[in-house]
């Protein structure tokens, strides 16, 4: 069995983080969560590397319930600050998406959506 190298797992690695993003943000806007959810995300990105260190802590606890694997997959994705704001980013590209798809503002280019 062959051994994968550095650089094969760091890319399986953002490969994982951006389907993660991807599906988290998708799932905030479906729900109309994306105020909160920013305001949430923007206040605690400054802590976010310990709040990934009280993940690990409550694993034992919170581990059964939710799965330890997810545990462990979160809290390495909520340790990296840059993973917080392309989360951040991407629910505010799908929100204005949205947006213009449900209200049928003008397209960025000036046109109008439904033309």
């Amino acid at each position: 069995m062959a051994e994968e190298t550095i650089e094969e797992t760091i890319e399986k690695t953002k490969e994982a983080e951006g389907r993660l993003v991807e599906r988290a943000a998708r799932w905030v806007v479906e729900k109309g969560l994306q105020t909160p959810a920013v305001f949430l995300l923007e206040m605690h990105k400054p802590v976010a590397p310990l709040g990934s260190m009280m993940m690990l802590g409550a694993m034992p606890f919170v581990g059964p319930f939710v799965g330890f694997n997810v545990m462990e997959r979160l809290s390495l994705f909520v340790e990296d600050r840059a993973n917080v704001e392309r989360l951040i980013c991407r629910i505010e590209e799908l929100s204005r998406t949205a947006s213009v798809e449900v209200t049928g503002e003008s397209a960025p280019d000036g046109e109008e959506a439904g033309d």
